[in-house]
């Protein structure tokens, strides 16, 4: 989608605080808030039974939660410490958790890893030799495929080179660094100081080093960002040139990140701010050769991120924007989730309750959810909307054996009334987002999400982040 936003600088304050919602950015459906603790390891292991046989794609998610220092944006699950040595125990016990649980895969099922992901957590707070341990428990007990996507996120305040040479040299090909903002007003509010010297060292030393591809985390709507320095940090892209950006929103939630309770309201750009950041960012990175690709993602046009976006063969899962997503996702580790397709599954938060259910030989599940016939439908439209902008309803009908618009009578009424607000089309058989739909996908995926209209009905709160 070529972007074109001089309509969109003078739209109506009215309707932004309209589209101004707290939604999911559906990285699964249901979202994890449905999730119930009722759901536990037995129900998970019943569902590993029921793999089928033969090759399986698989991706794999890890979870390495330690940091050396908390961010104060941040959300993740994290364990700040200086000492790398803390993550000696874990390893052990994160080896123990991939034993219990590939026990329990049926024998005639080859799981075959074809997009691998090390997430924290600072990934690059282990050692060389900690991270050669590492691969190595999953290239004993996997088959990773020649073309599998292998990458990490890292934090560039941390990294040297013997790190990169050794992440090299295990096979890894895609890095991905957290700059979030150059100006140092915006990084010491956040507590992430760094230079943009220093994230361009570490690019330069991924690449030298044969990673094909880097992505940088931008955040927009951040504590004293202005106008001004938000237009630097974009020129500063100039320079870093990353093959992928993810530019999210900053998510406040003081309520449910208590690092964040210590941020004045005041000094954070308002909903209009945000969007116009949003656009800027948009029409930098457009003019710049970059597809957008959807919600806050680019990528530059001849990189496989766009190219699948073009093709439709883009997925999406708790990794984000893929080309390579499996059949199947396992996550390994305190918090990591897994999705058969026919559940979802969390792991405990908590270092020492992971530890403890490992070490006695259970799975160490907090909660899940089992997908019903109805879960299974709204999570394929709502992928097919978040990776394409677009919707074909009868080709769904056709799928799940239903007359599309009586069974989603009430979502295609909201559906028309965002219509007539400028966010997408209805013609025929198929729903096609516009560029201010483009960008509030969020919104338009939500209609078809059973559990938030439920909750918006019963008055209750919601915990996610705001879709502006």
């Amino acid at each position: 989608m070529i972007a074109n936003t001089s309509t969109l600088k003078d739209i109506d304050a009215e309707l932004l605080e309209r589209y101004e919602i707290r939604a999911p950015r559906y990285t699964s459906y249901p979202t994890a808030p449905q999730w119930s603790d009722s759901f536990g390891p037995d129900d998970y292991a019943d569902h590993l039974q029921r793999l089928p046989d033969g090759p399986c794609e698989t991706s794999l998610y890890l979870h390495l939660p330690f940091c050396r220092q908390r961010c104060t944006f941040c959300g993740c699950n994290v364990v700040i410490s200086k000492k790398p040595e803390l993550a000696e125990t874990y390893l052990a016990i994160l080896e123990t958790e991939l034993d219990l649980t590939l026990q329990r895969v049926p024998s005639g099922t080859s799981l075959q890893i074809q997009q691998l992901h090390w997430g924290g957590g600072t990934p690059n707070y282990l050692t060389p030799d900690q991270m050669i341990r590492v691969h190595r428990m999953i290239s004993d007990r996997f088959e990773i495929l020649p073309q599998a996507e292998i990458a990490l996120e890292m934090d560039p305040r941390v990294l040297n080179r013997a790190q990169v040479d050794t992440l090299a040299g295990l096979g890894f090909n895609r890095a991905s660094f957290g700059l979030q903002d150059t100006n140092s007003e915006v990084q010491k509010a956040v507590n992430r100081v760094h230079s943009v010297e220093r994230v361009q060292e570490c690019i330069e030393w991924v690449r030298s080093a044969g990673f094909m591809s880097v992505n940088l985390d931008l955040i927009y709507g951040l504590p004293f960002q202005t106008t001004a320095s938000w237009a630097q940090t974009l020129a500063d892209m100039d320079i870093l040139k990353p093959d992928r950006v993810a530019m999210y929103g900053f998510a406040f939630i003081p309520t449910k990140m208590r690092q964040q309770k210590y941020m004045s309201p005041e000094s954070l750009p308002g909903p209009q701010q945000r969007f116009e950041q949003f656009l800027a960012g948009l029409d930098w990175f457009t003019a710049h050769d970059y597809e957008y690709i959807g919600l806050d993602h680019f990528s530059l046009r001849d990189d496989e991120l766009a190219l699948a976006y073009r093709d439709h063969t883009l997925q999406r899962n708790f990794m984000g924007y893929t080309t390579r997503a499996g059949t199947v996702l396992f996550g390994f580790g305190t918090s990591a989730i897994t999705n058969l397709q026919s559940c979802f599954v969390q792991n405990n938060k908590h270092l020492a309750g992971h530890e403890r259910s490992v070490s006695n030989g259970q799975l160490p599940v907090e909660r899940g959810m089992s997908l019903s016939r109805d879960d299974q439908m709204r999570n394929r439209i709502i992928q097919e909307l978040m990776c394409f902008n677009s919707l074909d309803m009868s080709g769904i009908g056709a799928e799940f054996e239903i007359d599309f618009a009586s069974t989603f009578s009430r979502e295609l009424e909201a559906l028309h009334a965002m219509s007539d607000d400028g966010l997408l089309t209805i013609e025929g058989d198929r729903i096609q987002t516009t560029l201010l739909g483009h960008i509030l996908l969020r919104n338009v995926a939500a209609t078809f999400d059973a559990y938030l209209a439920d909750e918006t009905e019963a008055g209750q709160a919601p915990v996610y982040s705001k879709t502006i």
